[in-house]
């Protein structure tokens, strides 16, 4: 179990007996409890291509078991055993110890403890008593733990809480770009959720960083690990399972910065390593130069200006709109492939189209769809351009274009003809031509009450009766001189129906009647002379009724009066007939108004001088406000106007190039801040210098690191400035005296129990931990001595050390995921898991990432979590995919694991796959376990924190032989946190996910409602998403 850092395989060198213990204490009180004195790490290997034969390896320094020395302690009073004496009495070096001599020194130390001896024996096996260091260290150092306000407030302790609590810096993504570049120290490429971490924890707060598979956790801690070095500051960074320090470490030795790491990691370490690494980082101090960044530094700060100043204009929300120069370049480009408006808006007349206004009119352009035509002016209805704004209105005009219609316009022509015929005049076209006939009749008629017809018969009585105009004495004197004046006065007297004998009346009717008779030939013709007619009040009341009927239509329907009489029929027989549109209109004139009012009439203008279709109308209209408001950014943004991209693009080439230079010089800043630090140190503590240079000069017999420590803190801690431990180690090597480090940095952190990081707590003044809450949590694993292999079980009712530091603290969050070569991998997580909220990448396209392989397994007792048929099928693919790999280059290989659901079928297939290749030593390169990235089968319990290339998710489980699948198998998965491993296996694949399986989702049976993460259903329900997804391809 090295990568948890507990070492559970170990070589009992000699084997002690408590005789006399009390029965209580006995697990079989007929047997005498045994226990080891000196234990030795060791790993079995076993041999390439040879299954059946393995290697033993010394895996660490011999250690005392403090199980015994516990025990001895506790059932002798006042007996003293300290495991350090124990093993001074028979080191040889660093690394070597003689039994013997650790015997003699416990025979010693135990003389006259009744029951008591040693036996000489060797004994290869599991032994579980690693946490007794930690539950020593809580038990010594009970009163500092109490005045660490940090463990209070895991604790529960409010006070504490709300102190811690209190602490907050915020710092948001655009300030980043403000940092001066002397001032940040990121040896590594940051996205802006890593950066703010970054500078968040250097603002010397707790804090919880949530990281989700594959987006950068381990990178992000690398940095902030470089970050605080160079601030001077001391990082204790913890870690159970040694593949998440060996992630960090990595990254830090690939960047030049491995001296200021120490790794503490494991039953490995060594005085002689510790001191080995401490003469190196002492050397590397000592050479360590001052990189010239000024020059650097105030080039990128210019580029990022120019990128950055570019990019705040690009993104500055402009009004009315609300949008961004880039917004609206973008949609001029979207809009500009339908539509492109030569409409434009200015001044007032933009401004007034806010935001709010411009979706407004597209949803009325949309609501128009069914209307288009009316509203274009295009439609063939009469009632096109009428102007009907309700529906009284519509009523008012349907009524009176039907009446018009069937009525009163039939009744009009027929009296029309009817006069026509009597009058001769010429047949009228016009409603104009007719109400003048009619007008000149009913005129005529009025005459001839007056008058005989006859008056129109006399010739030249207007010019004989012309000196009656003239006054009195004309009239006199031509009644005595004129003879024609006296004969025409006689004649017009006698034609005289009302008596009329005065001159000038008789002029005035002669007058009238010569106009009559003009206007009757103007409309019949030079023959056509004034006579009466007997349907004169018919022609008025027809013409009344009409002219009724009209006056509504023409003051809602444009152009009615101007039509023809031959039109007017047609026309209102078709108003008339055409009550859908009409009923229309009062909505097309209020979606025009509603347009008009939020300033928008010109879109309408445009789309009815070019009669354009519907389907374009809405892009027009955007395309005329993009096209608008772009023209407005352009004046009030001068920078926008004079943009060239030829030179912006060499900025930001410039600023990339210098940007990764800065990331290399970064790590030599680094060393330097650290080498300047440590220097000061030492220099200020020249006691412990001393020490630390005279151990670092030794080749063995090394101090015991923890008495080192003791002695020489400030040094050690400023030479090496991250130390990297397991849980354990950190209570088995450091102690804890006082706080060593400014920042213990926790990863996997829902994984781990407050109680079991107490004792790195304590040693630190601040808490930073990592981890995502929807992946494993605290197991049950060494929690007993249990020698079976159920599968490891989440502890109920305790929450992780994660999960209770982000009750209390700043809680950043990791938003890119970068792990997944195709998004498809990540999808379903980020959908069902993660709500959506991480940033994906898609795959280049063409090739697949999800695979379902089904088996056909018949059922078999005892294989219902493990069948026969689906191992060989798994077998099948694993060999498969070596074979194609080994015919590669080595460094083109694709790295392959297999989860298993359950640990029974894990150990099936790794057995399964032991016999697959005996005799295969073509595969054995591929298969070599001290390969990087080396070929993996675990069940879904192990494998958090590990990924590779290609991942095989192989279930085991079968139906019954009912046909039916039994959910109590699906232990892993069950319960209120069960999902969270199936969230740790379906991500940790880069480029390809196969699920392997004997059943299909309808297998598992639907929960309805679906449950949320949470819910003891939740992990049976995504359970069978996943299987679905898979079953698709990778749908989700």
């Amino acid at each position: 179990m090295y990568e948890d850092g507990l070492e559970a395989v170990l070589d009992v060198q000699e084997t002690t007996v408590i005789q006399g213990a009390s029965e209580d204490s006995l697990a079989d009180p007929n047997r005498p409890p045994l226990a080891a004195v000196i234990l030795l790490p060791i790993t079995c290997m076993a041999k390439s291509g040879d299954f059946e034969s393995a290697t033993i390896e010394c895996a660490g320094l011999p250690q005392i078991n403090m199980v015994l020395t516990h025990a001895l302690r506790e059932s002798f009073d006042g007996l003293e055993l300290n495991e350090e004496t124990l093993l001074e009495a028979g080191r040889l070096g660093d690394d070597a110890l003689n039994p013997d001599h650790v015997l003699r020194r416990l025979r010693e130390l135990t003389r006259g403890c009744q029951g008591f001896e040693v036996t000489a024996k060797c004994v290869l096996g599991n032994f579980s008593f690693q946490k007794l260091a930690m539950v020593r260290d809580l038990k010594e150092e009970a009163e500092r733990l109490t005045l660490h306000d940090m463990i209070a407030a895991l604790a529960g302790d409010v006070e504490a809480r709300d102190s811690l609590g209190g602490r907050h810096v915020s710092v948001e993504p655009s300030a980043l770009d403000a940092v001066l570049a002397e001032n940040e120290f990121m040896v590594l490429d940051a996205d802006s959720s890593q950066q703010v971490v970054v500078h968040s924890v250097a603002s010397d707060l707790d804090g919880v960083i949530h990281g989700p598979p594959g987006c950068g956790k381990s990178q992000t801690i690398a940095n902030v690990i470089a970050t605080l070095v160079a601030q001077g500051k001391r990082v204790l960074f913890v870690a159970e399972k040694r593949a998440a320090l060996e992630a960090v470490y990595k990254r830090l030795e690939n960047t030049g910065l491995a001296h200021i790491a120490l790794d503490l990691h494991g039953a490995a370490v060594s005085q002689k390593a510790v001191m080995l690494k401490v003469a190196s980082t002492l050397q590397k101090i000592r050479h360590t130069v001052d990189p010239d960044d000024h020059e650097l530094h105030v080039r990128f700060e210019d580029r990022r200006r120019r990128v950055v100043d570019h990019a705040q204009t690009m993104h500055q929300a402009l009004q009315p709109s609300g949008l961004s120069p880039y917004q609206i370049q973008v949609g001029l480009m979207e809009t500009a492939l339908t539509a492109t408006s030569k409409t434009r808006w200015r001044g007032a007349d933009l401004n007034k189209l806010t935001q709010e206004a411009a979706l407004e009119v597209q949803d009325l352009l949309k609501e128009a769809r069914g209307l288009a035509s009316l509203v274009a002016r295009i439609d063939p209805s009469p009632w096109t351009h009428s102007n009907l704004t309700d529906g009284n209105q519509v009523e008012l005009a349907l009524d009176a274009a039907q009446r018009l219609s069937a009525q009163h316009l039939p009744d009009f022509l027929a009296v029309l003809d009817q006069l026509t015929f009597e009058t001769g005049f010429r047949p009228s076209t016009t409603l104009g031509e007719a109400e003048r006939a009619m007008t000149l009749v009913a005129e005529t008629n009025e005459f001839l009450t007056l008058w005989a017809p006859e008056i129109f018969d006399v010739q030249n009585a207007v010019s004989a009766l012309s000196p009656a105009s003239k006054g009195r004495f004309s009239i006199v004197w031509a009644t005595v001189t004129n003879r024609r004046f006296r004969q025409s006065k006689r004649q017009m007297a006698t034609l005289s129906r009302a008596g009329e004998r005065t001159a000038l009346a008789l002029l005035h009717a002669a007058l009238q009647a010569a106009a009559l008779a003009d206007r009757w030939r103007e409309l019949g013709g030079s023959s056509c002379r004034p006579r009466g007619s007997q349907i004169v009040e018919d022609a008025a009341r027809a013409r009344k009724n009409v002219a009724s009927d009209l006056s509504i239509l023409t003051a809602r329907v444009s152009g009615v009066a101007a039509l023809s009489l031959e039109d007017l029929v047609t026309t209102s027989s078709a108003l008339a007939a055409d009550d859908l549109n009409a009923h229309r209109i009062p909505t097309v004139r209020s979606l025009e108004s509603q347009i008009e009012a939020l300033g928008a009439a010109s879109i309408l203008i445009e789309i009815r001088s070019y009669k354009l279709a519907w389907d374009i109308w809405i892009n027009l209209f955007r395309h005329a406000y993009f096209a608008s408001c772009y023209d407005s950014a352009r004046v009030s943004l001068p920078s926008l106007a004079a943009f060239k991209g030829e030179s912006h693009a060499q900025f930001t080439q410039e600023f990339q190039i210098l940007d990764k230079e800065r990331l290399r010089v970064a790590a030599a800043r680094v060393s330097r801040e650290h080498a300047e630090r440590a220097i000061e140190v030492m220099n200020s503590h020249a006691d412990q210098t001393l020490l630390v240079r005279a151990q670092a000069a030794k080749r063995s017999r090394h101090l015991p690191l923890r008495k080192l420590v003791l002695q020489a803190a400030d040094v050690l801690t400023a030479v090496c400035p991250c130390w990297m431990s397991s849980p354990l180690n950190v209570s088995q090597l450091l102690p804890a005296d006082r706080r060593y480090f400014d920042f213990v940095v926790f990863d996997e952190a829902s994984q781990v129990l407050p109680e079991d990081a107490a004792c790195s707590v304590l040693r630190g003044r601040r808490l930073v931990v990592a981890g995502d809450q929807h992946q494993l949590p605290p197991t049950t694993f060494f929690a007993d001595g249990s020698d079976d292999e159920e599968e490891d079980s989440p502890i109920a009712g305790f929450e992780s050390l994660l999960e209770q530091l982000s009750s209390f603290v700043d809680r950043w969050s990791l938003e890119w995921h970068y792990r997944s070569r195709d998004e498809r991998l990540i999808a379903f997580s980020n959908k069902h898991v993660y709500a959506n909220s991480l940033t994906t990448f898609p795959g280049v396209g063409g090739f697949d990432a999800v695979f379902h392989v089904y088996v056909e397994a018949m059922p078999r007792d005892g294989e219902e979590e493990s069948n026969s048929a689906e191992v060989q099928r798994v077998i099948d693919l694993v060999l498969a995919h070596a074979e194609r790999e080994i015919s590669k280059d080595e460094l083109q290989w694709g790295s392959l694991g297999v989860i298993a659901m359950g640990i029974k079928h894990a150990n099936r297939v790794q057995a399964a796959l032991d016999r697959a290749l005996e005799g295969r030593r073509d595969l054995d390169r591929y298969f070599d376990t001290n390969r990087t990235e080396a070929f993996f089968v675990k069940n879904i319990e192990r494998v958090q924190g590990d990924e590779r290339n290609h991942i095989i998710l192989t279930l085991g489980y079968t139906r019954g032989r009912s046909g039916k699948f039994n959910h109590g198998l699906l232990g892993p998965v069950n319960g209120a946190g069960g999902y969270r491993r199936l969230n740790v296996a379906v991500t940790r694949a880069r480029e390809s996910m196969t699920l392997v399986s004997a059943i299909t989702f309808r297998d598992v049976r639907v929960i309805d409602p679906a449950p949320t993460p949470g819910h003891k259903d939740f992990g049976v329900h995504l359970f069978r998403l996943y299987l679905e997804f898979a079953e698709s391809g990778g749908i989700v």
